[in-house]
């Protein structure tokens, strides 16, 4: 048995046991609440801290390396940094250049909208997605909506 797995019956156990809990109740799986062979541990000790993730280093790209000038260079440098397990990321470097892709855009898109409140589209990412060109179509994007105000 694989270490951290439920048998289908400690499975059916454990899921009957929470429908019988009281309404509301938030579950939090952790993985000091299953021990080596299997056994669910019943004990209130916390789970071990997960270690960070390691940035890596920007990729060797034929443009030089130029940093973010303005504020919001710098909030989508670091978003494209995060996104893409990076340490760093310049205003000239490309999304697809830095080893993006299609589903990583997606999940950039979504971010973008939650950090920024504008709907930046995907296509972007594949038509010259530099953090310069971005960070402009941000910007003209949130000028055009303080406009129709």
């Amino acid at each position: 048995m694989l270490a951290g797995a439920l048998t289908p019956e400690q499975g059916a156990r454990a899921f009957a046991a929470l429908l019988e809990g009281p309404a509301g109740r938030h579950v939090v799986a952790r993985a000091s609440a299953v021990v080596a062979d299997g056994t669910l541990r019943l004990t209130e000790e916390p789970a071990a801290a997960r270690p960070a993730a390691v940035a890596l280093p920007r990729p060797d790209l034929t443009t030089p390396y130029v940093a973010p000038r303005t504020p919001t260079e710098e909030r989508l440098a670091a978003v494209y940094a995060e996104m893409l397990g990076l340490d760093r990321v310049g205003v000239d470097d490309d999304f697809l250049d830095l080893g993006g892709h299609s589903l990583l855009a997606a999940q950039v898109v979504a971010r973008l909208r939650a950090e920024f409140d504008v709907e930046v589209p995907a296509r972007a990412f594949f038509e010259g997605g530099r953090v310069a060109d971005l960070a402009e179509l941000i910007e003209d994007s949130i000028l055009a909506e303080l406009e129709n105000q």
